[in-house]
């Protein structure tokens, strides 16, 4: 995370989370108790539950396909959705990224993120 001055000067606000680099932060949003909030998605990571069911933003929220490219149904959201990952120790909660909020929703199945 850069902060960009008048001039192009910057400065590095963060480059790490407890010792490891991140990946590819994206999507800052600021809080209402002034942190920063952002996703660092890895981008080699299947987008995937353990079921190997697809989870996708699009419109109206969030897409979910079958392997077999069955779609499954959408999550509803308020605002328009631009990115998501799983989060959470259990991997239960899908953490995504809106035109204004960041949304943490609590699902029933489990994401797959590879060790």
């Amino acid at each position: 995370m850069l902060e960009v001055k008048p001039g192009g000067k910057y400065r590095i606000l963060a480059d790490r989370f407890e010792g490891k680099k991140f990946n590819t932060p994206n999507d800052v949003v600021l809080g209402p108790d002034g942190a920063l909030y952002f996703t660092d998605p890895t981008l080699d990571l299947p987008k995937v539950d353990r079921k190997g069911n697809l989870f996708v933003t699009g419109p109206g929220g969030l897409w979910v396909w079958a392997p077999d490219g069955t779609h499954l149904g959408t999550i509803l959201l308020p605002e328009t959705a631009a990115n998501l990952t799983w989060g959470d120790a259990d991997k239960r909660s899908l953490y995504v990224t809106a035109s204004t909020s960041v949304y943490r929703l609590k699902v029933r199945t489990r994401g797959f993120v590879p060790k």
